[in-house]
């Protein structure tokens, strides 16, 4: 069996008068999630909120496989709720979110995302991004000189965006000790990868998960900021071995 500790925090900001943002943190089912409603878009918040609440629904016994699977379903599911809501209610507008999520069973994980919020990994002291941007500034780079009038906020994936969804995926081996971070673009927007290693070394997750939250509210706190912090301790034996 495998142990994990996390928490999750999650703030309004200071410019944002609705929290869009929502997450999942279910160490009891090895799934925690981030999901950013897509800021400047009506009804954002339904749109996170919907896909955690169906995501949470993942079935406690399954293995790995089963489980990415079901987060993949799931996902083009609600997308494909989302883009006949905002058909209804939006008249060709779109209601969509982001979408990280790690879901883990005995010492290997899958991450799935779409968008912009971010996964990283910190392991011996060093931070990692795992995960890279689905946005118009992060695909500019490398076939531009100059991204400097790229906007950020552009994303070029996000569930709910499109009649068509896919995730992007990947696999990792978790070693014990291996602490994960699952934030939205609030978070990193406002601190660089050194301030964000510095609080990942220290505190428990429910401390760190909060003190990333409040330091991006108190740098500028211009979005919604969440963050999910989840430790792996390692395997535990099975009772009676």
């Amino acid at each position: 069996m495998q142990s994990w500790d996390s928490a999750a925090a999650t703030d309004v900001g200071q410019v944002r008068q609705l929290n869009e943002d929502a997450f999942l943190d279910r160490p009891d089912l090895g799934l925690w999630a981030v999901a950013d409603g897509m800021g400047g878009h009506a009804s954002g918040d339904v749109a996170s909120n919907m896909l955690c609440t169906a995501l949470a629904q993942l079935p406690e016994l399954c293995d790995l496989s089963a489980a990415v699977d079901f987060i993949d379903t799931t996902a083009e599911r609600v997308n494909d709720e989302l883009v006949q809501l905002a058909q209804s209610r939006e008249r060709g507008g779109v209601i969509g979110s982001t979408l990280v999520a790690l879901v883990a069973r005995g010492d290997h994980a899958v991450f799935l995302w779409a968008g912009d919020s971010r996964l990283y990994r910190l392991r011996a002291g060093s931070l990692e991004q795992l995960t890279d941007d689905h946005s118009l500034l992060e695909e500019s780079r490398g076939l531009l000189a100059d991204t400097s009038a790229i906007n950020a906020n552009i994303i070029t994936r996000a569930v709910g965006a499109d009649r068509s969804l896919i995730l992007e995926l990947e696999g990792v081996t978790l070693h014990p000790g291996d602490r994960f971070l699952l934030c939205s673009d609030g978070l990193n927007r406002e601190m660089d990868d050194g301030e964000i290693t510095r609080k990942l070394l220290q505190g428990s997750p429910g401390n760190t998960s909060h003190a990333l939250v409040v330091d991006a509210v108190t740098a500028g706190g211009g979005d919604n900021v969440t963050a999910v912090v989840a430790d792996f301790t390692g395997l535990n034996a099975p009772a009676g071995s």
